[in-house]
């Protein structure tokens, strides 16, 4: 069995090669402002940049989880961020503003280039396991400003997301506050979904999105149907 293997099967075992990569190798910048912990589980990061202010916040990146060009930011108190094992982030941003917030990604997902997951006002965000987010996705729990009427209520509080398993967002897709994506569902590019999607392995294309088809799966390989 070669070192891949080994690590792959007990990565635990090599914890300590872990945080020396991370530490000396990976060219990473941890700034960590109050009464705040980043825990790294033998997971494997490089030119990323980790940003904490405010007390009692967590992060959890757990084994076999690469992140490249990656930024977290977190300004606020007894925030949670955890990420399960086995995901990959490349050239993502992860932002999360006020108090108590949580953003939770299951195992084995993939987020591309420009992939970015605000959680603010108090708010979560959901991710299931084994989804692909293509370049450009935004998942935002909030507009960041905002829309009142004429007695000055506010119109547009922040809501939760919730990402089902085995989702793919194709490029430049956005899921916006109160998004609800099913398990096995496909969002096409640059779609807008706003509201709580009704059926699960269906294909959603628009903006706002609109279901186009049902019944479907997905494989991230490329399978090509030869006819005779």
């Amino acid at each position: 069995m070669g070192i891949k293997e080994r690590i792959r099967n007990n990565p635990g075992k090599y914890g300590v090669m872990f945080w020396i990569y991370n530490k000396i190798f990976g060219q990473n910048k941890i700034r960590v402002k109050g009464n705040s912990k980043v825990v790294l589980s033998s997971a494997l990061l490089n030119k990323v940049n980790i940003y904490v202010e405010g007390e009692d916040n967590l992060i959890e990146i757990r084994q076999l989880t690469r992140m490249k060009n990656t930024s977290i930011f977190i300004k606020g108190n007894r925030n949670k961020l955890v990420i399960e094992e086995e995901n990959g982030f490349e050239g993502s941003s992860l932002w999360m503003e006020d108090d108590e917030n949580v953003l939770e990604v299951g195992p084995h997902n993939r987020f591309f280039k420009n992939s970015h997951l605000a959680v603010l006002e108090g708010t979560k965000i959901y991710v299931g396991q084994d989804g692909l987010f293509a370049p450009d996705v935004q998942i935002r729990t909030s507009d960041s400003h905002s829309i009142l009427d004429k007695e000055g209520k506010r119109l547009n509080p922040a809501r939760n997301i919730q990402i089902g398993n085995h989702v793919w967002m194709g490029a430049g897709a956005s899921a916006l506050k109160g998004s609800v994506i099913p398990d096995g569902c496909v969002i096409g590019m640059n779609s807008l979904v706003n509201r709580e999607l009704d059926e699960k392995e269906s294909l959603y294309v628009g903006s706002p999105v609109r279901k186009v088809k049902t019944n479907i799966s997905w494989s991230s390989e490329r399978i090509i149907n030869k006819t005779e």
